[in-house]
């Protein structure tokens, strides 16, 4: 986490989808479309957040081009990261479930989705890839756990298949393989999420558990 107080008073959160996936979100508080701010093909749905528009169809796999969506859903109101009382890092944890399916039928996966926390949500990526993450300004603070759906080697990716945490970059800190754990983002089945820092172990945890069997 960095030092400087004015990088502490981060707003929380991105959810981010990118490329053929039509991914729902929902958390366990009750939240509605005014808490947030969508851009690209998100929207809200009931009780949850879609980040991508579900097609019909996707193209031939002999063409070169495919369907693509991007989506993102900005939680509007900052959240201080900062403990005045002991004027240090809060500890945080949070708690949503998702499901990841192809935008249509047959239709190959994108590259995933991320939390982050971030300094500045007008750094983040407006294109396809990164997850939504600033790769442009090394000054902009932000803390990321991706859910990756996709195996990109120049970015140190493991597989197609993890779970990574990022501190300022889009090069990972920490990857763990999901598939070797029963987990696999492709199957369509809704996840629990559970994220915690530790502020005094300096230390972040992600678990995730099935709930469709």
């Amino acid at each position: 986490m960095p030092s400087n107080s004015t990088k502490l008073f981060w707003a929380l959160l991105i959810f981010f989808i990118c490329t053929t996936l039509f991914t729902c979100l929902s958390s366990s508080t009750s939240f509605n479309n005014k808490d947030f701010i969508f851009l690209g093909d998100a929207y809200f749905k009931n009780t949850s957040i879609i980040l991508t528009q579900q097609a019909s169809a996707c193209s031939s796999s002999t063409s070169t081009s495919y369907s693509s969506g991007v989506g993102r859903a900005f939680y509007k109101y900052p959240i201080r990261f900062l403990d005045f009382s002991i004027n240090n890092v809060a500890s945080f944890s949070c708690k949503f479930s998702f499901r990841i399916d192809p935008s249509a039928p047959h239709c190959a996966f994108g590259d995933g989705l991320a939390f982050l926390i971030t300094s500045n949500p007008g750094s983040v990526s407006l294109s396809d890839g990164f997850m939504g993450m600033p790769v442009s300004n090394a000054q902009d603070s932000f803390l990321a756990v991706e859910f990756d759906t996709s195996f990109n080697a120049n970015l140190g990716d493991i597989n197609g298949n993890h779970v990574s945490v990022d501190l300022n970059s889009v090069l990972s800190v920490a990857s763990v393989d999901s598939l070797s754990r029963g987990i696999d983002f492709k199957s369509g089945r809704k996840m629990s999420v559970w994220i915690e820092y530790s502020h005094s172990e300096k230390m972040i945890r992600v678990w995730l558990v099935i709930l469709d069997f």
